[in-house]
């Protein structure tokens, strides 16, 4: 719908209805499709989730070529959009030929965790609000710095700020494989992860706030797509998953409904921080951002600690 109606599209607001209708379409398509992989691949949920990542940014990276050669050959505009329209048409169809798991099996094949919802009641723990605080802070720290590093890059005298675009996008490409590699083969823990990628995260913008250098941009671009960028949010959606076996959509949407708030709300604080302070705005912006990102360690250490607490109290139980 949103291919087609913006490509003919007779006026204004009849796109910006198109566009609406699309929104929330996509935010029962992304509320579907995570939880559906975890169905299909119950024992690799995490690698499945970051695979859903890797898409996303190998689109994020490869489409502003696409857009410069269509640019170049002067295609009509059109036809892209048809072309999207009728991928997204193929692959309805074939959802609703190929089979999808029974998610009644998978989830009695599982024991009911501390989060599970019994008898239609949920209960909501602090490693549950940690998680989708985490779909918040995970969100907001990558978001913050795309939509911010060019005019940091302008203030610290980069010729071509656009290029810390390409940086992180090929950082996160990387990020998204290793971080999958090093989970599935090296036994390292999702909430591992969800602590110290955020560390890492800050100590770079802290060197970029207290190095007036192009050349540290391009390094702290390459971190921030590496260490904030590489699928946290997935992460906490697998983590999240498995705390509700039974109602994977509704968790999973929790984190979506925190991801697009995070979308709205982290722009409108730049905005109101540029409009207020001007040309020191990227730094101070930058400060901000660290902020987020200490908050966010925050939130992966109290997922740690309650997994730790978690499997003390089933060794206890064993014995």
């Amino acid at each position: 719908m949103f291919a087609f109606g913006t490509a003919y599209a007779p006026n204004a607001v009849f796109a910006y209805i198109i566009g609406i209708i699309t929104g929330i379409a996509m935010s029962f398509s992304n509320s579907a499709l995570t939880p559906a992989m975890m169905e299909a691949y119950p024992d690799s949920r995490s690698l499945v989730t970051l695979l859903t990542k890797f898409f996303v940014s190998f689109g994020q990276f490869i489409l502003p070529f696409i857009i410069i050669f269509l640019s170049a050959e002067k295609v009509p505009f059109t036809y892209v959009f048809n072309f999207i329209g009728i991928a997204y048409l193929i692959i309805g169809i074939i959802c609703f030929l190929v089979p999808f798991p029974d998610s009644r099996i998978s989830n009695q094949e599982k024991p009911v965790t501390k989060g599970a919802v019994r008898n239609g009641n949920v209960k909501i723990s602090l490693e549950a609000v940690a998680l989708c605080l985490i779909g918040f802070t995970s969100t907001a720290v990558f978001m913050l710095w795309t939509q911010t590093n060019q005019e940091l890059g302008k203030a610290y005298g980069l010729t071509n700020p656009a290029l810390l675009q390409s940086v992180y996008a090929v950082c996160s490409l990387i990020s998204v494989l290793l971080t999958s590699f090093i989970i599935k083969n090296k036994g390292i823990k999702e909430s591992t992860i969800l602590t110290i990628y955020p560390v890492i995260s800050a100590l770079a913008l802290v060197l970029a706030y207290l190095i007036n250098s192009p050349i540290v941009l391009f390094i702290v671009s390459g971190f921030i797509g590496f260490f904030a960028a590489g699928g946290l949010l997935q992460l906490a959606i697998s983590l999240m998953a498995g705390l509700y076996p039974q109602a994977k959509a509704t968790a999973t949407s929790t984190l979506f409904i925190a991801n697009r708030i995070s979308n709205w709300g982290v722009i409108q604080v730049a905005a109101i921080i540029t409009t207020s302070f001007g040309t020191a705005a990227p730094r101070l912006i930058l400060i901000f951002n660290i902020l987020l990102c200490i908050f966010g360690a925050i939130l992966g250490l109290i997922v740690k600690q309650n997994e730790i607490k978690q499997a003390i109290n089933e060794k206890l139980a064993l014995k």
